[in-house]
Formats: C-alpha cells, sequence, structure tokens
C-alpha cells in the first residue's frame, strides 16, 4: 500500500501544465507552406506532361502528314530543288479552325459539354489562384485548345484515322483533367 500513497503524492507534485519549450508554431507553418509548395510543384510538373503529351501527338501527326506530303510530291515528279528548305515546326502559325459543331469522334458532344461546364467552375476560381499556378493553368489550357483545334482541323481531311480520332480523345481529356484540376484547387493567394 505504501507504494501506491507514494505514487499519488509524487501524481500530487506534479505541475498542472507545462508550457511548451519554445514556439512551436514557426516549425508548423514552415510544414504546412512546405507540403503547399510540394503539391503546387507536383500539379504543375502534371499540367506540363500532360501538355507536352499533347505536343507530342500533334507533333508525330503533323511529322507522318509532311512525310506522306513529301513522298506524294516526289512520285508526282516534282523535283528535290523544288521542295519546302523551312525547317519544320510543331505548331503552324496559323492553323484554322475545324467546324465546330459536327462530332469528329463519338462522344465529341459531351467533351465539349463537360469542358463548357468545367471552364465555368475554373473562370469562378480564377480570382482565387496563385498567380504563378494560374499562369501556368492559362498557357496549358491554351496548349490544349491549341491541339484540340488542330487536330480537329486534321480529322475533318481525314476523318477515318484513328489516329487522330485517338488524339482529339485525348486532348479533350487532358482539357478536362486541367480545368478539373483548376477549378477545385485551394486558395493559394
Amino acid at each position: 500500500m505504501t507504494d501506491g500513497r507514494e505514487l499519488n503524492d509524487a501524481i500530487r507534485e506534479l505541475p498542472r501544465s507545462i508550457d511548451p519549450p519554445a514556439d512551436l508554431w514557426p516549425e508548423i507553418a514552415a510544414a504546412i507552406d512546405r507540403r503547399a509548395r510540394s503539391r503546387r510543384r507536383a500539379a504543375t510538373v502534371g499540367v506540363l506532361a500532360a501538355a507536352a503529351a499533347v505536343s507530342l501527338f500533334v507533333a508525330i501527326d503533323r511529322g507522318r502528314d509532311r512525310a506522306h506530303n513529301l513522298d506524294a510530291r516526289w512520285a508526282a515528279g516534282i523535283e528535290r530543288a523544288a521542295m519546302p528548305t523551312a525547317a519544320p515546326t510543331l505548331m503552324p502559325p496559323t492553323a484554322e479552325p475545324a467546324p465546330a459543331l459536327a462530332d469528329l469522334i463519338p462522344g465529341e458532344a459531351q467533351l465539349r459539354l463537360a469542358a463548357n461546364e468545367l471552364s465555368g467552375a475554373y473562370d469562378r476560381r480564377r480570382p482565387l489562384l496563385d498567380r504563378e499556378l494560374l499562369a501556368v493553368y492559362e498557357e496549358n489550357l491554351g496548349i490544349v485548345d491549341a491541339a484540340i483545334d488542330r487536330s480537329r482541323a486534321a480529322l475533318v481531311e481525314r476523318p477515318d484515322d484513328p489516329h487522330l480520332q485517338r488524339v482529339l480523345d485525348r486532348a479533350y481529356h487532358h482539357k478536362l483533367s486541367l480545368l478539373r484540376r483548376a477549378s477545385s484547387r485551394e486558395t493559394t493567394r
């Protein structure tokens, strides 16, 4: 029994509260900030990777078209000197948009509708987003929109090309993914 009394006496002698040894908030705030920066960086890398993939698909398709056109010119008897010598570019300076109403791939109307709805949510969130992150989203959305326009224009020329159909479908899905991320981001200003 004496052990129990000694323990109770020792407990009573303990202080009622203990102040922390130092101000812990700066360390907590720094950890939160590091985590937020890491998430922003991961989102930015994901967005850039998606945009790069779309650009790569468009570039590959354009290269394939250019090679086909060159072969056709050679077959038609056009001399090598008459061939264009300019270096190929990934994106033409002017690309005419394909018709906006016709579905060129199955489900395109639903993809456009989803993109329009997410664009509305994104437009409402834009003022709340960090400026740097907003600039990245805007740039990548521009790249994806250009890829959609170019893919649609190419599909008007070759509507049965399964590769172009996949490129257009992927471009729409990249756009939806970007818009989902941008419209659901926490405010970081």
